[in-house]
């Protein structure tokens, strides 16, 4: 049979050669002259490689489609036994300048092709536009520099393949195939799991370089374990790069991988090979050595050049730089998967196109002409022995087998009219034969269906689906309903019964499908209102077999872990964060059939920056079906996460709180003892006195602070309730001097009066002021009290100004030890104090009174200070005299 298909094939490939050597009039060698300019495309390959031919005459068949007139020339500058990249840039550079017209683009094929165009820089073809194909994502930088490292990426400096075209002179155009390395070396670990070396065969070339070093990088990230090592031919004969391979191929923990295969693999015999020959390139030869690959499409790669020159070349102003080849495809040689008895499964799930080749022919196609032939005669004997006993038949048995046969068809008729469905026959043109009972009683109940009593094809249900308007018509099979208050539903069934190529009747069958549409819809429902309950409550459910499929899920499911329907088990959990994925991971792999639960709280990314707080949880649960069933559920539990945090926070706030009472409760005797103490003194100095005037002045005094100290009880009984409205205020016209007087004289009884001084700043002779007295002066009288008790030496400034716009602002400045800028925020908030000192009273009461008294009298209050530089503190009030 191979013999006889090669002699069938060969006038066949013969006239392929012909078709294309006369279509491209490629030359192997320079390519030949053009006498008119820009009529042809000039395709520049370094290597005679088996790829690098297959891609040329898929690029001609491809920009045929496009410029089915335009010629393309092939200019294979090196053989592989002359190959060097000095050589190669001196043949391309005599190239250059040859009596010829200029092309309308130049192809170069592979990535050593281009750094050697780009080393010999053509002044006089800068302006023809370079079409890169089958290139890689970078390059080295200095051709020298790679060439000095023995052929190898180590230490090279590399660039992407957009700089290399941004520091070139050229108009620079290229198409980058898709490399998948994870998937390769993924591949070859599902196929032989206790491989720990793979030998890389490659060419004296960049490429090989490149894939080299990229092996290594996905094996290194994946398998730490897994080494990748490269063996260039160089100048070895087929020969002995055979005999090399076969010897690493038999090792049991090594691989072979090379980037495309060889004629010379051909004829590699099944027990020299101790396992099959990876490969990266669609390149589908030597079937008996090759297993394929995962490869980027040769045909697609060819396709994309071209529609990019005949892009370029139809539109001088396409700017559309670089394109890249986004489909992969696995090529697998299905024979050798039976040969080596490797699994025909291994690539499912594993990417969107897998393409087998070389499927050896199943039995029956094997073996055709016999089984016809055998078949032939069978059916031969057969009806030549039915023949003679039917000729040998006694006639009288002739009434007898009719006899039957009547009788068989009375009980078939019967049987049919008893059949509890709707059964109908037509005729050819669409008329009534026969029906069923149930069938007619249909027919009657029923508006839409009773012209199925006469004509099949007047009826609209029937006539709707039918192909046209005559008699040749094809059947259907479609659900419809009937009835307006009891909805019924029917399927029905309606084909042609064909005989010698024409239709000879129709039949109709109608199923009561209401039951089952019912039960339909009911779980339809449920399941919407199961969706719509998981939605509501930001949770969702999903149940995998023991191999890993979906049984049931809820869309929730995949919105809350951000990911899609289509995710595979183990890539579903790629959001999390890595500690909750490492421990949900760790539960999946584990066989121990004891542990059958599993709960956490997790973090999953979502969107940009997005973190949400989930709680996750697993049950496998023994199941006849499928082995086993691992049942998830997940749920939101941001707002439980958000209300446990403002709890938290919230008893934090309580109990500073409850401390901040506590010691304002056991220390609040320092404010009243302000007031208390100047009362008590200037009572001792009245009765020692015998002055008019003193004593008058002391019983001021004693008024005064009696009124002071009434009012801070009053703050202190309100300070409950928080609310500067609830703080009444009464005003009257003063004189703004005499309060401060008073409270410099206050004062300065406080403080030691040889290492403080206590000054009055007095703006004006007199300032009236139409305010509340007692609110104003209790203000005053804490900053200046809270100066005495924080300067231990210096000085003490009470004063006043007056502004422009009316407004009065009343400071007490010190030389004390002054208030750090994070305390000065939460220096008026209630039982704050800044300062741990216990040998000062207070703790913080005074300064929120004093704000609650400023918001009701219409002030405002503030204070400026530093570190060791003492503080100023302000009250500023709308000056008000009154009429």
């Amino acid at each position: 049979m191979k013999a006889i298909k090669t002699l069938f094939l060969i006038p066949l490939l013969i006239s392929f050669s012909f078709g294309v050597y006369a279509r491209s009039e490629d030359t192997i060698g320079h390519a030949l002259p053009d006498s008119s300019k820009g009529q042809y495309i000039l395709v520049k390959i370094s290597h005679e490689w088996p790829y690098e031919v297959a891609f040329c005459r898929d690029f001609v068949s491809e920009i045929d489609k496009y410029l089915p007139r335009m010629q393309v020339k092939f200019d294979y500058l090196c053989t592989e036994d002359t190959y060097s990249f000095q050589s190669l840039c001196q043949i391309l550079s005599s190239s250059f300048y040859k009596d010829e017209g200029n092309p309308a683009a130049i192809v170069l094929v592979g990535m050593d092709i281009w750094m050697a165009y780009r080393e010999t820089n053509p002044k006089a073809w800068n302006n023809i536009p370079v079409i890169l194909a089958n290139a890689q994502d970078s390059l080295p930088v200095n051709s020298e520099d790679y060439f000095s490292h023995g052929l190898s990426l180590e230490g090279v400096a590399m660039q992407s393949l957009e700089e290399s075209a941004e520091h070139s002179s050229f108009r620079f155009f290229s198409v980058i195939p898709k490399m998948d390395y994870y998937a390769c070396i993924r591949m070859i670990k599902k196929m032989y799991p206790d491989v720990t070396s793979v030998c890389y065969y490659c060419e004296n070339c960049v490429e090989d370089a490149y894939n080299c070093r990229e092996l290594r990088k996905a094996a290194e990230r994946t398998f730490g374990f897994l080494e990748v090592t490269a063996f260039q031919r160089r100048f070895l004969s087929d020969r002995k790069v055979v005999d090399s391979i076969c010897s690493v191929s038999q090792r049991g923990n090594c691989v072979v991988v090379m980037r495309e295969g060889y004629d010379f693999l051909e004829g590699i015999p099944r027990e020299r090979l101790g396992k099959p020959v990876f490969v990266m390139s669609d390149c589908r030869y030597a079937d008996n050595a090759v297993i394929g690959g995962i490869y980027p499409v040769r045909k697609i790669n060819a396709s994309l050049t071209a529609y990019k020159t005949y892009n370029i070349i139809s539109n001088p102003d396409y700017n559309r730089k670089i394109s890249r080849q986004p489909r992969l495809e696995y090529g697998i040689n299905q024979s050798l998967l039976e040969k080596y008895g490797l699994s025909k499964d291994i690539t499912l799930n594993e990417n969107e196109k897998t393409v087998f080749y070389n499927v050896p022919d199943c039995f029956f196609k094997r073996h055709f002409i016999f089984i016809l032939i055998f078949g032939f005669l069978l059916l031969s004997a057969l009806i030549f022995i039915a023949a003679f006993m039917i000729a040998d038949a006694n006639r009288l048995n002739s009434k007898k087998l009719i006899a039957e046969f009547r009788r068989l068809y009375d009980r078939s008729m019967m049987v049919y009219n008893n059949l509890p469905l709707a059964v109908a026959q037509y005729s050819p043109k669409g008329d009534l034969i026969s029906e069923t009972p149930v069938a007619k009683n249909l027919f009657m109940s029923y508006e839409d269906a009773k012209s199925l009593n006469r004509n099949c094809f007047l009826n609209k249900v029937i006539n709707r689906y039918s192909i046209d308007n005559g008699f040749s018509r094809s059947g259907f099979e479609n659900t419809v309903t009937a009835g307006v208050q009891n909805m019924k539903y029917f399927r029905i069934i309606f084909y042609p019964i064909v005989s010698g190529g024409k239709t000879i009747k129709y039949l109709l069958l109608v199923l009561d499908t209401t039951r089952l549409e019912q039960q339909r819809m009911r779980l339809e429902g449920i399941s919407r209102g199961f969706e719509f309950a998981m939605k509501q409550i930001k949770a969702g459910v999903i149940e995998y077999s023991s191999n890993g499929e979906v049984v049931f899920s809820t869309n929730s499911w995949y919105s809350l872990l951000n990911i899609s329907k289509s995710t595979a088990l183990e890539d579903s959990f790629s959001n999390l964060e890595e500690d909750d994925r490492n421990e949900v991971m760790k539960f999946l792999d584990n066989a121990d059939p004891d542990v059958s639960m599993f709960g956490r709280e997790v973090k999953v990314w979502n969107g940009a920056n997005e973190r949400h707080s989930l709680f996750l949880r697993f049950n496998r649960a023994d199941s006849n079906d499928y082995g086993y069933i691992l049942k998830g559920m997940v749920q939101n539990i941001d707002e439980d996460v958000t209300r446990a945090d403002a709890i938290r926070k919230s008893m934090e706030k309580a109990r500073e709180s409850d401390l901040m009472k506590s010691k304002f409760v056991a220390n609040m005797s320092h404010e009243i003892k302000t007031p208390l103490n100047a009362i008590v003194g200037f009572s001792d100095l009245l009765v020692s006195t015998d002055d008019p005037k003193e004593r008058e002045m002391y019983v001021h005094f004693i008024s005064e602070n009696n009124r002071s100290l009434l009012a801070l009880i009053d703050s202190i009984i309100d300070v409950p309730s928080s609310d500067s409205k609830s703080i009444s205020v009464e005003k009257d016209t003063f004189d703004l001097n005499d309060m401060i007087e008073d409270i410099v004289l206050t004062t300065t009884m406080k403080v030691d009066p040889s290492k403080i001084k206590v000054y009055f700043e007095k703006g004006y002779s007199s300032m009236p002021l139409y305010q509340d007295r007692n609110k104003l002066k209790q203000v005053v009288s804490n900053f200046a009290g809270n100066a005495a008790k924080y300067t231990k030496k210096g000085m003490i400034n009470i004063g006043y100004t007056l502004d422009d716009g009316g407004w009065i602002t009343i400071f007490v400045s010190d030389t004390g030890i002054g208030i750090s800028e994070e305390n000065q925020k939460t220096l008026f908030d209630r039982f704050v104090r800044v300062d741990d000192d216990s040998s000062v009273e207070g703790y913080g009461l005074g300064l929120s009174i004093v704000k609650q008294i400023s918001d009701a009298i219409g002030g405002q209050v503030g204070v400026t200070s530093k570190m060791g530089a003492g503080s100023k503190f302000w009250i500023r009030i709308k000056r008000e005299v009154r009429k």
